[in-house]
């Protein structure tokens, strides 16, 4: 369940940017990350830049914020948060954003019955 929702979290902030062009960052109030975090994030956050351009820097920075508290130990090492940053931050064009967005959507009605309204 715990993998559920890291992947759930990943989908919504790697692969559905901003539509407005602003990156507005939910976090959850008092939680924890694991101590490598510190030191794995600030590489990781230049690697995406400097593969996806200084554009993506915002979204970059929230989306591994919000991954890091979603991540627990059993969800693996710093080599395992890496490999799965790096190979699920998606770069998209506003147009490739809303058809992800509709697919979010739909693939969500049909496991939980209902509709996500509010946009990503």
């Amino acid at each position: 369940m715990r993998l559920f929702s890291v992947l759930l979290v990943c989908v919504s902030l790697f692969l559905v940017p901003s539509l407005s062009g602003q990156t507005t960052c939910f976090l959850l109030p008092g939680q924890q990350t694991l101590r490598w975090m510190s030191a794995s994030s600030p590489k990781l956050e230049r690697e995406l830049v400097a593969k996806c351009g200084e554009s993506q820097r915002a979204r970059a920075q929230c989306g591994l914020r919000q991954v890091a508290e979603f991540w627990r130990t059993d969800d693996g090492d710093a080599a395992v948060f890496e490999e799965f940053v790096l190979t699920n931050f998606a770069m998209s064009t506003p147009a490739q954003a809303r058809n992800n967005c509709a697919m979010l959507r739909s693939k969500s009605q049909k496991i939980f019955g209902t509709n996500i309204t509010r946009p990503f």
